[in-house]
């Protein structure tokens, strides 16, 4: 692999854990409102997104490991 991929590809990926962060910020403050709240929906509806954060997070650990692996 050429080291300018190399440096494209981590870039993209820090963006992307960038993007994550900022995703899960916002789910923690939907989570605080819910149950400050008692929203029973509400809450479900982070429990689901919780879900497809921790999918997204699954999907940059590998792809983490498959850059490294091919340096």
């Amino acid at each position: 692999m050429v080291r300018a991929d190399f440096d494209q590809r981590l870039n993209v990926l820090e963006r992307e854990i960038g993007m994550l962060a900022e995703i899960v910020g916002r789910a923690v403050q939907r989570a605080v409102d819910a149950l400050k709240s008692r929203d029973l929906d509400a809450s479900q509806r982070v429990v689901h997104e919780d879900d497809l954060i921790a999918q997204k997070r699954v999907e940059i650990e590998d792809r983490f490991v498959d850059l490294i692996a091919t340096q």
